[in-house]
């Protein structure tokens, strides 16, 4: 068992890798990964929830500012 367990966080480590690179679907997918090989483990579980609310919000944001900052820009003209 320990080798699964070193292996598993070896896994989520490398996704925080691919998060600090802003690649984020290699990050969850690496998370998924561990989550295969321990899916008891929390903190691979807490990782992915972090992971998958930063890039929610990360989307919501670019949305926010490709469709309606350039309305509000024009709108305080």
């Amino acid at each position: 068992m320990i080798p699964h367990y070193e292996t598993s966080l070896r896994i989520s480590s490398r996704s925080k890798i691919n998060f600090a690179r802003n690649n984020f679907d290699d990050g969850i997918n690496e998370l998924n990964n561990a989550l295969k090989i321990q899916p008891e483990l929390p903190l691979i579980w807490d990782e992915l929830e972090k992971a998958y609310l930063s890039v929610f919000f990360k989307r919501i944001q670019g949305q926010f500012m490709t469709h309606f900052y350039p309305l509000i820009c024009l709108k305080s003209l």
